[in-house]
């Protein structure tokens, strides 16, 4: 690991000037991932706020192929079966048709308004030949960080089609000042809320809940059915306000470890050189910058100069910013090609741009 970490006092440059660091560092760029942090820059003038928005991924509607047996919606002539230990609620599509259906003993259909549901009989219909539909939902866990999707001012490049593979594992889930969304049109089940999450808010199906309202919806049948095992969730409707950034909250302990637990084992990595960063349960083939901060730092304009930053080339670069302590900011990029020299050559124009005093063509 190239370490060109060095402490000194604000508004000074590195210990090695910004040329200096991009030759040496340039020699040592190949075919795989370098690893390196790059610590130090006084004076990037900038604000932003931390929050992001996360949107549960999953859900436990009917025509999701997830939630069946063998992953085969069912179709006319089949006969639908509700397990009698799933108790879940089950969100209905607009129009449905099926020879028998066996409900469970506790749950909740769901339908749209105007859905279309006819119970038909056993007649042959081409290619249904007619056999059981068994629906079986998976409760899903609030802490794995595969169930969220994250919108985030943080992460580039912003393409909502694809997962930022920068992103470390606490925050996939929902953090401190994070916005928590479960999407309309969908049900869900949820288990493993403990220990207790704090969020600046919550919607569920369009309707945002404030601690009055969930403590009702958590009370009730419906609630019970949605999030299991009578769960404690915080919403404190105080978005970060820091101009420096908030921390996530989710590297704490006993958290960190639960979120991990779900991504254990490591995965074998291609790279010669893979980095650890934090927030992330596993190394992984990336490159990093961790800067020292100061009071005058502002997270807006230090996510200006990324935007800025990307072209059709560094598209292809995944990344994202999160403040890690009360005087660090991580910054963290992944190759989103097999050329894996590119998110090596952005972080190093970015530390160019640091501490060379040139990043007033970049941050207005």
């Amino acid at each position: 690991m190239v370490d060109l970490a060095k402490r000194y006092l604000p508004h000074h440059f590195s210990f090695f000037s910004a040329v200096q660091a991009y030759n040496r560092l340039k020699s040592m760029i190949s075919n795989c991932l370098l690893s390196f942090a790059i610590v130090g820059f006084y004076h990037i003038v900038c604000q932003s706020k931390a929050e992001d928005i996360k949107v549960w991924a999953v859900n436990t509607n009917f025509d999701n192929p997830r939630n069946w047996e063998g992953g085969r919606l069912p179709c006319a002539n089949d006969r639908v079966i509700f397990s009698s230990s799933s108790s879940s609620v089950i969100f209905m599509p607009s129009s449905f048709a099926a020879a028998e259906m066996v409900l469970p003993i506790n749950g909740e259909l769901v339908f749209p308004k105007d859905a279309v549901f006819n119970l038909t009989g056993k007649t042959a219909q081409g290619s249904c030949i007619g056999q059981d539909a068994q629906f079986k939902p998976i409760v899903d866990d609030w802490y794995n960080p595969d169930n969220w999707n994250i919108t985030s001012d943080r992460a580039y490049p912003r393409f909502p089609s694809r997962r930022n593979n920068a992103v470390p594992h606490a925050y996939r889930v929902p953090c401190t000042f994070d916005s928590v969304q479960f999407p309309p049109q969908t049900s869900f089940s949820v288990q493993g809320i403990n220990p207790a999450p704090t969020i600046t808010s919550l919607r569920i199906n369009d309707l945002e809940y404030n601690r009055e309202d969930l403590a009702k919806l958590l009370a009730s049948s419906t609630g019970k059915l949605l999030f299991h095992n009578n769960p404690t969730i915080n919403i404190i409707n105080s978005p970060c306000s820091n101009p420096t950034g908030c921390i996530c909250g989710n590297e704490r302990p006993p958290v960190f470890s639960i979120i991990c637990a779900f991504k254990y084992p490591c995965p074998e990595l291609e790279c010669q050189d893979p980095i650890t960063v934090s927030g992330h349960c596993c190394p992984i083939c990336a490159a990093k910058i961790i800067a020292k901060t100061n009071s005058n730092f502002r997270m807006d304009r230090f996510l200006e100069l990324h935007r800025k930053l990307y072209n059709d080339i560094f598209n292809q670069v995944d990344s994202f910013t999160s403040k890690i302590s009360e005087n660090e900011v991580q910054i963290v990029f992944v190759d989103g090609t097999n050329r894996n020299s590119l998110s090596n050559k952005l972080s190093l124009l970015m530390h160019t741009i640091y501490n060379t005093g040139n990043q007033s063509q970049y941050i207005y």
